[in-house]
């Protein structure tokens, strides 16, 4: 079985081979329909979106060119927070698809942070030697200057702790293999933090 799979402008494509005349693709989680420019051929996925009814806000569209199925299917994403929302993997809280590179930029407004919540469910493939190689989550804080990671989460032992972001903007990073996949896979929840204090000198090299 071919499968195509929508998650928020996400397409993945699971298994070795498809043979068909005619295909509309479907984002199971908007609603959204995947339309033209679909090269079975040269393995080539690259949509414009039409509605189908009051669907809210079009999502970026994903673009996928490759003849090898083990390439990552990439999406890059921003978000403003205003408020409260979440993001996750895939199919949560079942198991995610292989080769994905998923990457949700937040951002607030200056003076403010962001605050990240790990929902209890979470699950991805087991590190290796205590190293998260294959399967990961990781978050950064961003500023003009430079990029921290705050860390890189796998496997099931543990919840990835609260975090506050140093900055207005924060980043989180989601990669899965060709091998291996895991679930539930995570959900993170975001919160926007108002009472942001800028950081004493010596408190610069955190």
């Amino acid at each position: 079985i071919f499968e195509a799979v929508g998650a928020q402008g996400t397409v993945v494509l699971d298994e070795e081979s498809l043979h068909v005349d005619d295909l509309d693709l479907f984002d199971g989680d908007s609603g959204l329909r995947f339309a033209e420019d679909l090269e079975v051929s040269e393995l080539k996925v690259g949509a414009d979106l039409e509605r189908e009814g009051d669907l809210g806000e079009v999502p970026p569209h994903a673009v996928h060119e490759s003849n090898h199925l083990t390439d990552l299917y990439r999406r890059d994403e921003t978000i403003q927070v205003k408020g409260n929302g979440y993001v996750q993997s895939p199919r949560f809280p079942n198991s995610y698809p292989r080769n994905l590179l998923l990457t949700w930029r937040l951002h607030s407004q200056e003076n403010t942070r962001i605050q990240l919540v790990f929902d209890n469910q979470f699950g991805l493939e087991e590190a290796e030697n205590d190293i998260c190689r294959y399967d990961f989550v990781e978050v950064e804080d961003i500023s003009e200057t430079s990029t921290i990671i705050r860390g890189r989460w796998c496997g099931h032992k543990e919840v990835p702790p609260r975090i506050k972001s140093r900055t207005n903007q924060i980043k989180i990073t989601f990669k899965s293999d060709d091998y291996f996949v895991a679930k539930p896979g995570f959900k993170i929840y975001y919160s926007l933090l108002e009472d942001f204090q800028p950081a004493a000198a010596s408190e610069t090299n955190w």
